[in-house]
């Protein structure tokens, strides 16, 4: 998946999928590996738990894995870079991925571009 525009943000708005809650929420751990364009392109994968929390923020650079088993977990490619990456979302089950937002950023959903277009897809 490409990040939309140099110095752009994927995953959000902030969601997670760690916790299985019938037709709110579903349980799947993914693992992340990032390509930047060019080479030495780098970014930020943030990881929180709770909508308060400032949870952990990794520096992330062409190659980087990340493996994600629970919270929210936006990240973001730094100005002038084209970040790419490829993920592994693995369940319990074949049940289709259902994203839970942030509460303090959902509204977003519904005002940026093409995200409601995307989510539709992993149904």
């Amino acid at each position: 998946m490409f990040t939309v525009g140099a110095g752009g943000w994927s995953g959000f708005p902030a969601h997670k999928h760690d916790t299985e809650r019938g037709d709110v929420e579903t349980r799947f751990e993914e693992v992340y590996q990032f390509r930047f364009n060019p080479d030495q392109g780098f970014g930020a994968q943030f990881l929180y738990e709770h909508e308060d929390d400032n949870g952990p923020v990794y520096h992330i650079k062409n190659l980087s894995v990340i493996a994600i088993d629970k919270g929210y977990h936006p990240c973001v490619a730094a100005p002038g870079y084209e970040m790419y990456y490829f993920t592994i979302i693995v369940g319990e089950s074949s049940k289709s991925l259902i994203q839970y937002f942030d509460p303090h950023h959902e509204y977003q959903v519904h005002t940026i571009p093409g995200i409601k277009d995307m989510i539709k897809k992993f149904k």
